[in-house]
């Protein structure tokens, strides 16, 4: 791993789950597993996305410039089973030298400073009922500053939005309006109408620039 790149542990907790059937929850379990399974094959590492306790997860990044794209795509995919579908998000990042091994790892066996710092943030977001924002970073600094932000731009997807730009961001391949149209069967301006309700250009732009590192 580049020395000067961090990783990054978000943990994440299903908003309103005891109103989700077990079949639903089982449903948002696996879009988010397959969500992760994405996310690796861009950053050339497995995520080892863990379920805890039927409506909790784990993930891991060895890159963290994949963070945000990571958290737009777990909403995006959850948002496209319905608007009941969403997650609390807390983000963890470590730049210890050693990174644990994580092949074939279960994270909830792995202990560790962003480990615990993500699981303790989660618990607060969860436990602020008065607060609107469901994402929140443990370095209170810039990052957390860009997660709120997305936080606020994605929160009002509609299924078809979060259905389209979920398509947008399993690729690192720049897709124009008209190419993603005809890949999903749909026309041009219902894609751009779909994908400018999403403020997509705002959160993509986000995403290239916090990529940017990992490809230098």
């Amino acid at each position: 791993m580049n020395p000067t790149i961090a990783s990054t542990v978000i943990t994440g907790d299903l908003v309103n789950s005891s109103q989700l059937s077990q079949s639903e929850l089982e449903r948002a379990s696996l879009h988010l597993s397959n969500a992760a399974d994405d996310i690796a094959r861009l950053q050339n590492a497995p995520l080892h996305f863990s379920p805890h306790r039927g409506d909790g997860w784990q993930v891991a990044l060895t890159n963290s410039s994949f963070t945000l794209r990571t958290v737009l795509l777990f909403r995006a995919v959850l948002r496209g089973l319905g608007t009941g579908f969403d997650s609390y998000m807390a983000v963890a990042t470590t730049h210890e030298a050693t990174w644990p091994l994580l092949n074939g790892a279960d994270l909830n066996q792995i202990t560790g400073p962003a480990f615990k710092a993500s699981g303790a943030l989660l618990e607060e977001i969860r436990e602020n009922k008065t607060s609107a924002f469901r994402w929140a970073h443990s370095d209170h600094g810039p990052n957390h500053a860009a997660l709120t932000l997305a936080d606020g731009l994605s929160f009002d997807w509609t299924p078809t939005q979060a259905a389209d730009i979920s398509k947008v961001l399993r690729t690192s391949e720049e897709l124009t309006y008209t190419s993603l149209a005809k890949t999903i069967g749909k026309s041009r301006q219902s894609v751009k109408k779909s994908l400018d309700g999403a403020r997509s250009r705002f959160l993509l732009e986000a995403i290239r620039v916090s990529e940017e590192e990992s490809r230098q």
